[in-house]
């Protein structure tokens, strides 16, 4: 469990600090409407549903090597579209 500073600040992808969240905005691989992003004390966490787990995978791929990140946690979930 990731420590979350009072002044944390949760918002959908496309609206977050664009800085922080272009990469994940224009990556034709990530639902950007079914992520959230926690940005707090230089650590973003990524939260929400997606249907593969390539598409989590590279919304953290995408955010990784951001300036500025102390830390990056995924708590996007796969769920199976096919159930």
């Amino acid at each position: 469990m990731l420590p979350t500073p009072p002044s944390s600040t949760t918002l959908p992808a496309a609206s977050a600090n664009p800085l922080t969240c272009a990469a994940v905005i224009w990556d034709v691989e990530v639902p950007s409407d079914a992520i959230d992003v926690t940005v707090a004390g230089g650590w973003v966490k990524l939260k929400g549903y997606v249907d593969y787990q390539f598409q989590s995978d590279a919304a953290f791929i995408d955010l990784a090597p951001t300036h500025g990140v102390d830390g990056l946690a995924s708590g996007i979930k796969v769920v199976n579209p096919c159930r």
